[in-house]
C-alpha cells in the first residue's frame, strides 16, 4: 500500500498536520498513514493507563498540585489526550484521502473537521511536556522552592500552548507543531540532565531516568534520523530532510513516547512507597500549610469578634 503524504514548504517536526491531499503546483508529501495514527492511539492508551495507575498506587501523602505525584499524573493524562487527538486528526485525513476528498487548512473551511482534534493536540502536548519537566523538578527538589520552579515550568508550557492555538486559529497551521515539538524536546533533554545529576541515588532514579532517555531518543531520531525516499499514491517521490515523514519513523517516535511513561510512572510510585525522607518532607510541608491556614482563620475570627484595628 503506497502512502499518501503531504508536507509543508518548510521543514517541521514529525507528525505534522496535512495540508491538502495534493496540490498541482508542488508535489509534496505528508504522513497520515495508519502507522502514524495507530501508534498515536498506543501512546494515548499508555498515557491514560499510567495516569490512573500513578494516582491509584501512590502511597502516603500525595503532596500539592505542584508535587511529583500530581505532576506525573497530569503528564501521563495530557500525553494520552494529546496523542489521542492527533491520532484522530490523522485518522480523519486518511479516511478523506481514501475517499478521494481534499482537506482544508482553514479551520472554518470545507472538509476541515480534522483541524479541531489537531487543535486540541497541539495545545495539550506542550502542557504534557511542561508537567514532565515539572515532575523532574519536583523529584530532585528538597525544599518548598521546588514548587515555585514547577509553577514557572508549567507557565512556560502554557505560553507555548497559547502560541500553538494562535497559529491554528489564524490559519497558520503549517507552523504547527514546531514550537510544541522543540519545547517537548527541550523539556525532555533538561529532565534527562537534572535527574541523574541532582537526584543521584534517590529512590526510583534509574526508572525515571530510563523513561526520560527513551523519550529523548524518540526526539533525537525524529530530528537526526536518516532521510527517506517517500512515494505517495500519485507516484510523486520526495526525500524529506531533516525531518523524515515516512510512517515508520513517525510510528517509532510515538512508540518511544508510549513506552517512556511506563518506567516514569513506576519510578514515581517507588519514590512514594520507599522514600521515607520524602514522605517526612511532605508531612512537614503539610503541617506548615495547616498551621498557616489555622493562624489565618484564627486571625479572621479575632477581627470579627473584637474588630480589626480597634
Amino acid at each position: 500500500r503506497t502512502v499518501l503524504k503531504l508536507v509543508p514548504s518548510r521543514p517541521s517536526p514529525a507528525c505534522l498536520p496535512p495540508r491538502r491531499v495534493r496540490e498541482a503546483s508542488i508535489a509534496m508529501i505528508w504522513d497520515h498513514s495508519p502507522y502514524t495514527y495507530a501508534s498515536g492511539y498506543v501512546a494515548m492508551l499508555a498515557g491514560f493507563v499510567c495516569a490512573a495507575l500513578t494516582l491509584n498506587q501512590w502511597q502516603g501523602i500525595k503532596g500539592e498540585i505542584w508535587g511529583l505525584c500530581l505532576q506525573t499524573v497530569y503528564m501521563c493524562f495530557l500525553q494520552g489526550l494529546g496523542f489521542g487527538m492527533a491520532g484522530i486528526a490523522f485518522h480523519v485525513v486518511d479516511t478523506k484521502s481514501e475517499r478521494g476528498q481534499y482537506v482544508d487548512t482553514d479551520i472554518w473551511g470545507n472538509n476541515s473537521g480534522w483541524i479541531f482534534p489537531w487543535f486540541f493536540a497541539v495545545v495539550v502536548k506542550p502542557l504534557s511536556s511542561a508537567c514532565l519537566l515539572g515532575a523532574a523538578t519536583a523529584y530532585v527538589g528538597t525544599t518548598a522552592a521546588r514548587f515555585r520552579a514547577v509553577q514557572v515550568v508549567n507557565a512556560i508550557g502554557a505560553c507555548v500552548a497559547i502560541y500553538e492555538a494562535f497559529l491554528v486559529l489564524t490559519d497558520q497551521i503549517f507552523a504547527t507543531p514546531g514550537a510544541e515539538f522543540y519545547w517537548g524536546m527541550f523539556a525532555t533533554g533538561v529532565s534527562c540532565g537534572i535527574v541523574p545529576v541532582l537526584g543521584w541515588k534517590q529512590v526510583g532514579m534509574w526508572w525515571i531516568f530510563i523513561g526520560f532517555i527513551i523519550r529523548f531518543v524518540g526526539y533525537l531520531y525524529t530530528v537526526f534520523g536518516p532521510c527517506s525516499l517517500v512515494i505517495n499514491s500519485y507516484g510523486d517521490k520526495a526525500i524529506v530532510c531533516p525531518f523524515p515523514q515516512d510512517p515508520m519513523k513517525d510510528c517509532l517516535f510515538n512508540i518511544c513516547i508510549a513506552i517512556s511513561v511506563v518506567p516514569i510512572y513506576y519510578g514515581a510510585v517507588r519514590k512514594s512507597t520507599l522514600d521515607h525522607e520524602y514522605q517526612e518532607l511532605l508531612k512537614k510541608e503539610q503541617a506548615e500549610k495547616q498551621a498557616r491556614a489555622w493562624a489565618k482563620e484564627n486571625s479572621d475570627r479575632t477581627c470579627c469578634i473584637g474588630g480589626c484595628g480597634s
